[in-house]
């Protein structure tokens, strides 16, 4: 796990209180790296060790961990959480790396407050590939139809719909849970993620995060993204694992199809004035879990090259 101090602070957000961990090299670039949903931002330790020189913040977002759990996820509300970070806390312009969820709040930042942004790199942050029929009325259909499953999930999947998933019999089973999805873990950082990602409840432990988070993905369309990122103007890195088609037709099979992806992905990048992309070998969805020495140097590139074109005035 990291070695440098690590500060906490916690911070009045956009109508939630939440966490902040302040690491790393204080006289170096500000970086600011937003975890993915249901993640948590000790899991990007292995990653972080491999760049000391970068002076760190890494929130706990809305609803994970010791950030309070509000029950109202917007992904207004997380790029504001962001921003009061930043103003707060941080001496823009600023790195932004995102994961996942995190991607997708740091890229609607970056199009916001363009001149709080140095440099952007999304970690697999730019959600599920478009399918076939996408922006045909089927396709807008069944997206419908899986936004209203997603917001009815919590109560269907727990007594009384208050965002906490079924128990789990202890830490080990957690880990094991984690192991299962993510053999590229190991067992001794799946144990310690699950320490710090549970909490004890009567009946052994349970997940730090709400489930009610995915009722953000109700909050904005891809078409309403796609016209913010060709906004961006900062460097972009769009960073993928050449696993990651997995992740997203697990749940989606129709979107299956491994030619159709990877033009997908050339599309994105060219939505992006200043874009580049990495695909990370042995990886999937989780980057940092399953290849976190590739992602820190891919990373640590692309930060030294921005600092390089817009010198810090630290």
């Amino acid at each position: 796990m990291l070695r440098s101090e690590v500060t906490t602070h916690r911070f009045a957000g956009a109508g939630a209180s939440l966490v902040v961990h302040e690491s790393g090299n204080r006289c170096g670039p500000d970086v600011v790296l937003l975890h993915g949903a249901q993640d948590l931002p000790l899991s990007f330790d292995p990653v972080l060790e491999a760049c000391p020189e970068w002076h760190v913040w890494r929130p706990e977002l809305r609803g994970h961990g010791a950030s309070e759990h509000p029950g109202s996820y917007t992904l207004a509300q997380f790029v504001a959480d962001l921003h009061i970070l930043i103003e707060r806390f941080v001496d823009a312009p600023v790195v932004l790396i995102g994961h996942s969820l995190g991607g997708h709040v740091s890229a609607r930042y970056a199009s916001l407050f363009p001149e709080r942004v140095r440099a952007l790199a999304l970690l697999d942050g730019l959600g599920p590939p478009r399918g076939p029929d996408d922006r045909q009325d089927e396709g807008r259909r069944r997206e419908a139809r899986r936004r209203i499953d997603e917001l009815a999930r919590p109560a269907l999947g727990d007594e009384g719909g208050k965002g906490q998933r079924a128990p789990l019999a202890s830490v080990e089973v957690a880990a094991r849970k984690l192991l299962s999805n993510n053999p590229g873990l190991g067992l001794a950082r799946a144990t310690a993620l699950a320490e710090a990602a549970t909490e004890p409840c009567d009946d052994g432990v349970r997940w730090r995060f709400d489930q009610r988070i995915h009722s953000l993905w109700t909050s904005f369309s891809q078409d309403e993204n796609e016209s913010h990122w060709r906004a961006i103007r900062c460097p972009v890195l769009m960073v993928t694992g050449d696993r990651a088609l997995e992740y997203w037709t697990k749940r989606r099979p129709h979107l299956y199809d491994p030619d159709r992806y990877e033009a997908e992905l050339r599309r994105r990048e060219g939505l992006f004035v200043r874009a580049g992309s990495r695909v990370i070998a042995n990886a999937g969805h989780m980057l940092h879990y399953d290849a976190p020495g590739a992602v820190a140097e891919c990373l640590d590139a692309f930060v030294g090259a921005a600092l390089r074109d817009a010198p810090s005035t630290k």
